[in-house]
């Protein structure tokens, strides 16, 4: 097949890449490279990580892999005439500005993450239509922006009961957010929905947990090809985070009363279930998926369950609760809810953190304890806590296509 990744540079875009590029599939990643630059400018990642060419030059020598590179920005570029060149089978949307934190750092990073996320959906979907609406597309949304209503969370449609009466066809699962990136999410699955009401498309949301973990199996040793490994407070996913503290010696931070419940999912679970999207059915219309493989944790569980697998390692690591709290949670006790997803297999940390643990601590002394100290406060600034950062905060640079946004004086 032929296949468009758009953000194909990501976290987990560059690992999906090589996965169906090793499969025989023709890969043409598309991403504008934000992410490398707005970590540039205000995170921190561990591993050092090639130029896009470079670690694409490597793949297809190494591995024998077809992926080729398009430096452009979803939002505008003219993908019509892309897909007439390269005639895609089926499309990746990958391309958001994936950071809660960040989207709420600023007026100017709010702006940013509003045109980056929904604009490139939408200049996607509308290519899509006026080329070929048949192709499927797989868009990635995510398990964050569901509604925590009381009840059990349905993969994307459910028909809902009031007052003895059922509604008569499906409505979408309520969705909510306290942040400008997970309502971006939320926006682009109306949109879609749309779609493919009236247009007929067929567009897969793969409603996303949190993914943590370093390289594709079968990677390891191939230090060229790992993905990226961001570990800052902007960027930073929370296992990612809790695991590299306990391995550097900081104390695990856990914001807030650490009752807040996450879904998790290893990096090569998630590849692999993205990969087998490729042969499954692809009727038309609006399907979704509950991509999560560990649903049952509170936050401070997982860094329990973190502090454990630190032990077993001989490594003594403590956990810190409630001294931040940038999202400003109150959580009283572990919230409860059950969740219907499609994907089997069942994960644990332990499994996972011997691998993640030696890659950092290949690392470690590059590590800057400073950058996880969150300097970012959710609410208005009458009601948000003050954060003083611990460390100074760097200028904001604009990614290409984005001069007119720029912060002067940092990200406050």
């Amino acid at each position: 097949m032929n296949i468009i990744i758009l953000g194909g540079d990501g976290y987990l875009g560059w690992p999906l890449s090589l996965r169906l590029a090793q499969g025989g599939h023709r890969v043409l990643i598309i991403d504008n490279l934000l992410r490398r630059k707005l970590v540039a400018s205000c995170g921190a990642t561990l591993l050092d990580l090639p130029t896009p060419q470079e670690r694409i030059d490597f793949a297809n020598k190494r591995l024998g892999c077809d992926i080729s590179f398009l430096e452009a920005d979803a939002s505008e570029a003219d993908l019509g005439a892309v897909f007439s060149s390269f005639k895609p089978d089926l499309i990746y949307n990958l391309a958001q500005q994936p950071s809660a934190p960040y989207s709420m750092s600023s007026r100017m990073a709010a702006l940013q993450t509003i045109r980056n996320n929904e604009l490139s959906n939408m200049n996607i979907i509308w290519s899509v239509r006026d080329y070929d609406p048949r192709i499927p597309v797989v868009k990635m949304a995510s398990f964050g922006a569901y509604a925590n209503c009381g009840i059990d969370i349905e993969c994307g449609y459910f028909k809902p009961e009031i007052n003895k009466k059922k509604v008569s066809q499906p409505i979408l699962f309520p969705m909510s957010a306290d942040d400008i990136y997970h309502t971006t999410k939320i926006n682009d699955v109306q949109m879609n929905s749309m779609a493919c009401r009236e247009w007929g498309m067929n567009i897969v949301e793969v409603m996303q947990s949190t993914i943590f973990g370093v390289c594709e199996e079968g990677l390891s040793g191939e230090n060229a090809l790992y993905t990226r490994y961001d570990y800052d407070a902007m960027f930073g996913t929370v296992l990612n985070r809790f695991i590299l503290q306990a391995v550097s010696g900081l104390p695990i931070s856990v914001y807030g009363t650490g009752h807040q419940r996450t879904g998790l999912m290893s990096l090569g679970a998630a590849v692999r279930s993205l990969s087998s999207l490729t042969t499954s059915p692809s009727p038309s219309g609006h399907r979704f998926i509950n991509h999560v493989t560990i649903s049952d944790m509170s936050v401070l569980e997982i860094a329990q369950s973190v502090q454990a697998s630190a032990r077993k390692m001989g490594i003594q690591a403590e956990i810190t609760v409630g001294s931040e709290n940038p999202r400003a949670e109150n959580v009283q006790r572990k919230q409860t809810y059950g969740v219907q997803s499609s994907i089997a297999r069942k994960e644990s940390i332990e499994a996972f953190f011997p691998e993640i643990a030696t890659h950092i601590l290949k690392r470690s002394a590059f590590i800057d304890p400073n950058m996880l100290v969150p300097n970012v406060s959710w609410g208005t600034p009458q009601t948000a806590k003050p954060v003083e950062p611990a460390r100074p905060v760097r200028p904001h640079r604009p990614a290409a296509g984005f001069e007119g946004l720029q912060v002067v004086g940092g990200l406050a």
